[in-house]
């Protein structure tokens, strides 16, 4: 695991680009996904990078777009024919060990890596990077001709069912989206349910039943949209009343909002504006009406960008 003085050295360098900073932060969390599979391990390895890009380092955040190796573009230039794209709705690097080492134990040879999100992190604006107009517009291979991936010459589905009752068409080219991480997350339920029942799901028949439909003649790519943060480990660290109070009435309990950016100035920063949206950075909550989700996404903070790519062979 990098040490104090590793990460400072890497983010506050002046003598290395942003993108080459990014790939090496991808390269980080990959390792520790794949050598410590414990969740709240994961976790307290990213406090320290998380406060950094929030404080001294915080202009990477504004270069992330831009320079971040992002799952999108991946999926866009590597798709190719006689494949399946298995994109799971919110999977995080802190289950990719699970997959991985499942499919080892099951004879599949396999490549994992890490890529990240879009910004804000959540669904929709992934959904746009690759063309399609929303997550639901690809059921039923309803994609439009935007469709960036394979070229749009490919079937498209959106599914919420059990793994093992997922039909999987004769198409030699796929994208199959399944939305059971992120909708297990939105029924309120705490980090530590979400990485068990995570678990036990990947590690389950059911879901390599799939996988192994999925193989028939082709190369499978596992990947997800964004990540998650959960929030009951985050800091209520900002004490500015301006702040807050921002933050509060504008962004209520979300991790972005579609605002101008606040007059008040701040510094550091707590949120990037990308043109459209202002995202909050870093391991951060705040009093919210209804109260703060218990797991989120949709801000700039390592595991919530964070993604899995995993390669497995045809069968």
């Amino acid at each position: 695991m990098m040490e104090r003085m590793d990460w400072i050295e890497l983010l506050l360098s002046s003598k290395k680009q942003p993108a080459d900073v990014w790939q090496e932060v991808a390269k980080f969390l990959a390792n520790l996904a794949m050598t410590d599979d414990n969740p709240a391990q994961i976790h307290k390895e990213t406090v320290l990078p998380d406060r950094l890009l929030c404080e001294a380092a915080y202009p990477l955040w504004n270069e992330f777009l831009s320079a971040a190796p992002r799952t999108s573009n991946r999926l866009i230039q590597s798709c190719q024919d006689n494949s399946a794209v298995l994109i799971l709705d919110a999977l995080s690097i802190r289950e990719m060990a699970v997959i991985v080492k499942e499919a080892e134990k099951r004879g599949i040879a396999i490549k994992s890596d890490v890529t990240f999100s879009e910004a804000p992190s959540d669904t929709n604006t992934f959904a746009q990077a690759i063309g399609a107009v929303a997550r639901a517009s690809l059921k039923d291979n309803g994609k439009s001709s935007s469709f960036k991936l394979f070229n749009g010459d490919c079937y498209t589905d959106v599914v919420g069912i059990p793994f093992a009752d997922v039909a999987i068409p004769p198409q030699p080219n796929l994208v199959i989206w399944h939305s059971y991480l992120d909708d297990i997350i939105h029924q309120g339920r705490s980090g530590s349910e979400v990485n068990s029942m995570a678990k036990k799901e990947f590690s389950g028949d059911g879901f390599w039943s799939m996988i192994d439909k999925l193989r028939q003649g082709r190369k499978v790519i596992i990947t997800s949209d964004h990540g998650y943060g959960v929030a009951e480990q985050f800091s209520s660290e900002i004490k500015d009343v301006h702040a807050v109070g921002i933050l509060k009435v504008q962004f209520k309990a979300q991790r972005y909002a579609k605002i101008e950016p606040p007059q008040e100035m701040f510094m550091p920063p707590f949120f990037v504006y990308n043109g459209e949206y202002c995202i909050v950075t870093g391991q951060r909550k705040w009093k919210a009406p209804g109260g703060f989700p218990k797991v989120c996404h949709g801000g700039l903070s390592l595991l919530e960008i964070a993604s899995p790519w995993i390669e497995m062979n045809a069968k």
